[in-house]
């Protein structure tokens, strides 16, 4: 795999001879796994149990009917959501608000994934603070 950053092959940032089933690859997995469920769980905790006001009700509409909104359209939300709004669980609304919060949970731990891949620092350095003169 190519670095996606010029020169981040030379300063040691990407490895390349990690083992499939080594324990970097463990630990990655296991940040991966975490890193979704943590987000999961808050999401699902404050789900919303049917159809909200707004965006969310109008997407909710329009991915169960088959419908188009706006001018992008979201395409791919709206097919998948068309298929997950078929599962038999709840009403739809509850179904797209998990559907919502299952794929920003993957968001951020996509997220997570590509940040570390790049090496980029979890917190902003420490500098001196500011005083007004």
């Amino acid at each position: 795999m190519e670095p996606l950053v010029s020169g981040a092959r030379k300063k040691g940032r990407f490895s390349t001879s990690a083992s499939v089933f080594g324990a970097d690859s463990v630990l990655a997995v296991g940040r991966f796994v975490l890193a979704f469920l943590l987000p999961l769980a808050l999401y699902l905790s404050t789900v919303a149990p049917t159809v909200y006001n707004l965006d969310s009700a109008e997407l909710t509409t329009a991915a169960y009917t088959g419908g188009l909104l706006r001018a992008t359209g979201y395409p791919l939300y709206l097919i998948l959501g068309k298929l997950w709004s078929q599962l038999p669980i709840g009403d739809v609304g509850y179904r797209m608000n998990v559907f919502s919060a299952i794929f920003g949970a993957l968001t951020l731990a996509i997220a997570d994934l590509v940040l570390r891949q790049l090496a980029i620092a979890g917190w902003a350095p420490r500098s001196t603070p500011c005083t007004p003169s």
